[in-house]
């Protein structure tokens, strides 16, 4: 490939590196993790929730109309995009996936970083599935 070994990216990259191990980045990310793990306990309590998953500072969970029984939401009324686009209202970029929603929080957020985006992504979810929103 024309860009294999290019002097200058792996420069960054091992820079990129030796910033990880000086500033003890993955050790600082802990916090925030645990955050996570502990505000998506609470998004696996709310209706229309299941399969809430985490690796890190990424996590999922998907919609369903019943979440017990795994019942999806008919598609045109398209969940996952409304929640993106309340998402925005409540100043959220919400990544669906169909009616999956991931996070992927950088690993400079703090927690309460993810307390915040978690408790507006509840706002969004109770937005867009209020039976009255059907």
């Amino acid at each position: 490939h024309s860009f294999t070994g290019n002097p200058v990216a792996c420069a960054v990259a091992l820079a990129s590196l030796r910033l990880f191990e000086e500033e003890r980045t993955l050790e600082q990310a802990q916090g925030a993790i645990a955050a996570l793990s502990e505000a998506m306990r609470g998004i696996a309590d709310l209706p229309h929730v299941a399969n809430v998953r985490q690796i890190g500072l990424v996590a999922a969970f998907d919609l369903y109309e019943d979440a017990e029984r795994r019942k999806p939401f008919p598609r045109e009324l398209r969940i996952g995009a409304r929640m993106y686009e309340v998402g925005f209202e409540e100043g959220l970029i919400l990544r669906p996936l169909g009616d999956t929603l991931y996070f992927w929080l950088p690993l400079c957020a703090t927690p309460d970083d993810v307390r915040d985006i978690v408790a507006r992504t509840i706002r969004v979810l109770h937005r867009v599935l209020q039976p009255a929103s059907f």
